[in-house]
C-alpha cells in the first residue's frame, strides 16, 4: 500500500455520487459509508482492489503516514510505502499476520490467513442469495477474479464497498450469516441490531 493511495482515499459521501444512490441507502448503510474510508490499491494482474478502512484504523494510518513520525523511525524519505521499514524495505502482510497469530496464544494460528478468509467468505456467500453483480463486488473486494485470464477490471464503487460489502463482513464477524439464509444483500436490514455498535466496528 503506497502513501499516494492513502492520500487519494475516499472518505464520506462523495458529492459527485448520484442523489438517487444516496437516497436509496438505509440509515445503517449511510452510517457505514460515512464512518469508513476506502483505499484503492493495485492487486494481481493490475486489478484495482478496494480496502475498507474502519474508523478506529484511521488514526493509525494517519500516524504511519506522518512525515515526522517516519523520519523519527529512520524511514527514508524516498520510500513510497505506508508499511515501510528503516532499511528501504516493507513489512509483508503475510509475515505480519503470521507473526501476530503465532504470538497470540491461539489454538490454530495457522488458520488465520488471507487465503482461508477468502475461502470462508466464498462458503458463507453460498448461504445468501448473492446476485452475479454482488458476486463481482465481493470478488473485487477480495482481490480476485472469476476468470484468471481476464486482466480487465472495473473498480468497485466505494459506496457499495462500504455498505453491502461491509454489511457482509459484519455478519461474518458476528456469526449471523445463517439468520439471513437465501436473502439478497439489499434485503438484509441491520437497523437496530448493529447500528448502535457501528461506531465500534467502524
Amino acid at each position: 500500500m503506497r502513501l499516494v493511495d492513502y492520500h487519494n482515499r475516499k472518505t464520506g459521501i462523495d458529492p459527485g455520487v448520484g442523489e438517487e444512490i444516496v437516497k436509496s441507502l438505509s440509515e445503517f448503510e449511510r452510517k457505514l459509508v460515512e464512518e469508513q474510508d476506502v483505499i484503492e490499491i493495485r492487486g494481481k494482474c493490475g486489478k484495482c482492489v478496494p480496502v475498507i478502512i474502519p474508523k478506529h484504523v484511521r488514526g493509525i494510518l494517519a500516524h504511519l503516514c506522518n512525515q515526522r513520525v517516519r523520519a523519527a523511525a529512520g524511514i527514508p524519505s524516498s520510500s513510497v510505502h505506508i508499511f515501510a521499514t528503516n532499511r528501504a524495505g516493507v513489512f509483508r502482510g503475510y509475515d505480519s499476520v503470521q507473526f501476530v497469530t503465532q504470538n497470540a496464544d491461539l489454538q490454530f494460528p495457522e488458520r488465520i490467513r488471507g487465503t482461508n478468509m477468502r475461502r470462508l467468505m466464498a462458503t458463507l456467500c453460498q448461504a445468501l442469495d448473492v446476485t452475479p453483480q454482488q458476486q463481482k463486488w465481493i470478488i473485487d473486494h477480495m482481490g480476485h477474479t472469476l476468470d484468471v485470464h481476464n486482466i480487465h477490471y472495473r473498480c468497485t464503487s466505494d459506496i457499495i464497498e462500504r455498505s453491502d460489502i461491509a454489511k457482509l463482513l459484519m455478519l461474518m464477524d458476528r456469526k449471523q450469516v445463517g439468520y439471513f439464509k437465501n436473502k439478497r444483500l439489499e434485503e438484509i436490514s441491520l437497523e437496530g441490531k448493529c447500528l448502535a455498535n457501528v461506531l465500534y466496528y467502524s
